[in-house]
């Protein structure tokens, strides 16, 4: 099993440690969140799929895990009135030491990229480091402020 947590995963034109994995047959799972990248690596299902290699990819936190999250939360939210219209997710990485500089290189590029939204099942770009709120995250973090990335 390759588990490829070498990002960030901005702007890589090739899914070389996904085409090693599917050539030597070995199962593969990533945790990418780039949009592009994660478009690029799908274009290899068939030939995964041909070589018989479980191949995943966007298992992070996101948009990996929180897709999953977001799903159950409607699932769980609906009702014979109908479903949620609306769901957001708040990330707040706290401090500078610890977060690492993968995260730091990827807050980075981020910013030079449009953010990918979506308003009523439409897709939308926005522009980085805009639409900024002042989210309270609870006792020991509180409010702080977070925008898009």
């Amino acid at each position: 099993l390759v588990v490829h947590t070498a990002g960030p995963f901005q702007r890589e034109a090739e899914c070389t440690v996904l085409q090693a994995a599917i050539s030597t047959k070995t199962a593969y799972i990533d945790v990418c969140d780039d949009m592009d990248y994660s478009w690029r690596a799908k274009a290899f299902h068939e030939e995964a799929k041909a070589q018989g290699v479980p191949a995943i990819t966007t298992a992070g936190i996101y948009p990996g895990v929180s897709n999953v999250m977001a799903a159950e939360l409607v699932n769980a939210a609906r009702s014979e009135d109908g479903e949620p219209e609306r769901l957001r997710f708040f990330y707040y990485t706290a401090g500078s030491g610890g977060a690492g500089p993968t995260i730091l290189a990827t807050s980075f590029l981020l910013l030079g990229e449009d953010v990918i939204a979506y308003n009523k099942g439409e897709e939308i770009k926005l522009k980085p480091y805009s639409g900024v709120l002042n989210i309270d995250f609870g006792k020991g973090v509180r409010k702080r402020d977070v925008y898009l990335l």
